[in-house]
């Protein structure tokens, strides 16, 4: 069976879009005031991310760390303040600038 066709058939999780702008769309659905854990990789942003786009849980853990490792979720989730409001504001000055602050 090709691989479309398992992704068709629901054999396979469709790929997911892992991108600044997915993610910005996210966070934009997010209680800005509500902080996030950052020392769970299945509960952290990331993880509750990759979750919302219906990453099985068995998978969350080890595709949240890899992500997290890679720049720019690095600097959106682990600088400063640990709110989604705050992470949402880095990511629109990541996606505007290239680096936030």
């Amino acid at each position: 069976m090709r691989y479309a066709d398992a992704v068709t058939a629901r054999k396979v999780p469709a790929p997911l879009e892992v991108s600044l702008a997915s993610l910005i769309a996210w966070l934009e659905r997010q209680p800005p005031d509500e902080e996030y854990p950052w020392s769970c990789p299945q509960d952290c942003l990331l993880g509750q991310w990759l979750a919302a786009m219906g990453m099985p849980r068995q998978l969350i853990y080890s595709q949240s760390s890899d992500i997290g490792s890679t720049q720019p979720f690095k600097s959106i989730i682990l600088r400063g303040e640990m709110t989604f409001g705050a992470a949402l504001y880095r990511a629109r000055k990541f996606a505007r600038a290239g680096e936030p602050e």
